[in-house]
């Protein structure tokens, strides 16, 4: 079994072992083998350094992109944090969600929210996050987004000061479609502009998510999917620099990218 301590100097628990013993062993191994031992209190506390073990990766990778992007502003110049983002979060993103429209609503919501929930979004960055159905819309709130929400708000618990506090944290200088036409935006943020919104209306003809990103940190994140993307309003397009299509123009792009033409 896994020889978790308490470290006074991290203030956590961290597993300890002589190499090569057990170490190296995956942490989701040894919770299963607690379960299969009948012991709920130590796969609890395996799980907790599992969940950890995530959290500390996802914040350096957030906290180095954040930084990279701010770097290219600095060095490169602002609009070239646009082109840097399409470049690099295009493939991806196609592969994500290059079945997307065969998707139900439901599946789609569903992907929306796993991918949040390993953000590990919400209080105690355990995964939480609201969901509320108001009839012709879904409506998925973060308090905090595990990502970027987290990175601006910071931590003081783990002596992690806010984004303001950061100067290796820029954000844009000028409006642009994707800071949803305002200054002062956080550049790793700005990136949902372009997965959710930008990217999808140029590929799908409409937005998969409409980005409410928060002035203030302290406030929640919130996406909204509709249920039917031609009931989206026109100014969910205006503000990232785009036109909403007719509803007989969404049916063509549709049949385009189910045919592989679009």
């Amino acid at each position: 079994m896994a020889n978790l301590q308490f470290s006074e100097t991290l203030g956590r628990l961290i597993r300890i072992g002589e190499p090569p013993g057990q170490l190296g062993r995956s942490t989701i191994l040894e919770i299963s083998d607690a379960i299969d031992a009948g012991d709920a209190g130590e796969a609890k506390r395996l799980l907790e350094s599992f969940r950890f073990e995530q959290q500390v990766l996802q914040d350096i990778y957030v906290d180095w992109i954040w930084a990279m992007l701010t770097w290219v502003q600095e060095h490169v110049g602002e609009p070239d944090v646009e082109r840097i983002m399409r470049e690099t979060l295009g493939a991806w993103a196609s592969d994500r969600y290059a079945n997307y429209l065969e998707l139900g609503f439901e599946e789609q919501v569903a992907l929306t929210v796993e991918g949040m929930r390993g953000h590990l979004s919400g209080q105690g960055r355990i995964g939480n996050i609201e969901v509320t159905d108001e009839g012709d819309r879904v409506v998925i709130a973060f308090d905090p987004c595990g990502s970027g929400g987290r990175a601006r708000r910071g931590d003081r618990a783990r002596g992690i000061p806010p984004a303001v506090e950061r100067p290796e944290f820029g954000s844009s200088r000028e409006a642009h479609d994707w800071t949803w036409g305002r200054e002062g935006v956080c550049l790793y943020c700005s990136h949902c502009s372009l997965v959710n919104e930008i990217l999808p209306i140029e590929r799908l003809g409409y937005p998969m998510r409409i980005t409410e990103n928060p002035v203030d940190p302290a406030d929640p994140c919130r996406w909204i999917l509709y249920r039917d993307p031609k009931t989206i309003p026109a100014e969910a397009y205006e503000r990232v620099g785009k036109k909403k299509p007719t509803g007989e123009e969404l049916e063509q792009i549709w049949a385009d990218v189910r045919a592989g033409r679009h």
